[in-house]
């Protein structure tokens, strides 16, 4: 009979599979959104500060050089 903490951590990596990706989703593309959303918020607050900035340039950077679909590109747009 199994423990109830190695029952526990089975069921933790079990969770942490990774999902396998739609045909049209790129492999960056919730990692962009998360950055963009991050930048939207801290943006309404101060506009000039080196955070808001630094958020920005790892989401263009990330844009540029990742695998980010159109369409959360699209979705950032609406964020």
């Amino acid at each position: 009979m199994k423990n109830l903490e190695s029952f526990i951590t089975e069921k933790a990596k079990a969770k942490k599979k990774e999902k396998p990706l739609k045909r049209k989703q790129g492999a960056d593309d919730q990692t962009y959104l998360e950055l963009m959303g991050a930048y939207k918020r801290a943006r309404r607050k101060d506009r000039d500060s080196d955070k808001t900035q630094k958020l920005r340039k790892d989401a263009e950077q990330l844009k540029k050089t990742g695998d980010v679909s159109t369409d959360a590109r699209l979705a950032a747009n609406y964020l």
